[in-house]
């Protein structure tokens, strides 16, 4: 009955205020009478997908909202109704992107939290569509920026897997390597006991505190775009590539030796990463199979803020001119 009603629903947009209320307060009854939100069509669609997907008028979501809520207190511990996939393993917040729909959009994120990397058959979740399409959609924009915001509070919360049971819980790190986080602190003990961290502990502190050596690159990332060399000395020919290894570099404004933050971007197993300070007289490329590819790509992939496509990590010079990177030192900025 309330997929029925919803369905039909998505007819009465020129009739809101005067059929719209009358169809929530049956909504309402049915629910009074015990009628199951969560169920679903013979597509595997439940009121949802219907009631806030593409079709949505202002009755169907609102209908929706009563569902959404009837089923969460009735199942506290289950999905939300929001989150239930279709036969093709879509959520409502998938069919909604790419309808513009940023009404819709706005009450699944803001007022029910939906989540964003539930993926298809097809492996495409809202998050990803978003991001692919943030430039040409404003409900991926939104969709895109509240990836962002989610992360940013996940970040700070420390929110992360446990390194001994996997649970996803508020972690703390370990006080010696800063590495493996837990949950709590049986799962401290079990892990050092039998989990191989006594092990390994020593040996990621070492890692840690020497970070990892940045080979000199093959090519520098702007050498076929831009010479910042040139542009900021007042050269005109600025789209003269750099020669091969210029980007590698100390900052000007950064002592031998000093730590200073590099920007981290890519984060794919087959292509390079791009790297570069704030001022850009530090910018190069590291490739697959270099030195350093693996730390730095594992630390852009493991940041959530940035949704696996960037991150800041700390690094120096030293004498020789050899860059050292610390991916374990990473503090999360949202901008320069």
């Amino acid at each position: 009955p309330l997929l029925m009603l919803v369905s039909m629903g998505k007819n009465l947009a020129g009739f809101e205020d005067e059929l719209g209320k009358a169809q929530i307060q049956v909504a309402k009854v049915l629910l009074e009478y015990g009628a199951r939100p969560d169920a679903r069509d013979v597509c595997g669609k439940t009121v949802c997908h219907y009631g806030m997907g593409a079709m949505a008028t202002k009755m169907t979501i609102q209908v929706a909202s009563l569902c959404i809520q009837a089923h969460q207190s009735n199942n506290a511990a289950t999905t939300k109704l929001c989150d239930i996939p279709d036969r093709l393993g879509a959520v409502c917040l998938l069919e909604v992107i790419p309808a513009n729909r940023t009404d819709v959009a706005k009450v699944l994120l803001e007022e029910h939290k939906a989540a964003l990397d539930i993926a298809d058959v097809d492996g495409i979740s809202p998050r990803s569509m978003s991001v692919n399409t943030a430039l040409l959609s404003p409900t991926a924009a939104m969709v895109n920026k509240e990836a962002g915001k989610r992360g940013r509070e996940r970040a700070k919360s420390n929110v992360g897997n446990c390194g001994n049971c996997g649970k996803e819980a508020d972690l703390f790190v370990c006080s010696r390597c800063k590495t493996v986080g837990y949950c709590g602190k049986e799962c401290q003990k079990q892990h050092w006991k039998s989990g191989g961290h006594k092990q390994n502990c020593k040996q990621l502190a070492a890692q840690n505190s020497k970070g990892v050596v940045l080979d000199r690159p093959k090519g520098d990332m702007f050498e076929s775009v831009i010479n910042f060399s040139n542009l900021r000395n007042g050269n005109r020919d600025f789209t003269r590539p750099q020669r091969e290894g210029d980007g590698y570099k100390k900052p000007r404004s950064v002592a031998v030796g000093e730590k200073f933050y590099l920007k981290v971007q890519g984060g794919g197993p087959i292509m390079p990463l791009m790297i570069y300070d704030k001022s850009r007289e530090c910018n190069f490329s590291l490739h697959p199979g270099q030195s350093g590819f693996e730390e730095l790509r594992r630390a852009v992939n493991a940041e959530p803020t940035w949704q696996g496509r960037k991150t800041y990590v700390m690094a120096s010079f030293n004498e020789q001119g050899i860059c050292t990177a610390f991916p374990t030192e990473t503090t999360v900025k949202s901008h320069w």
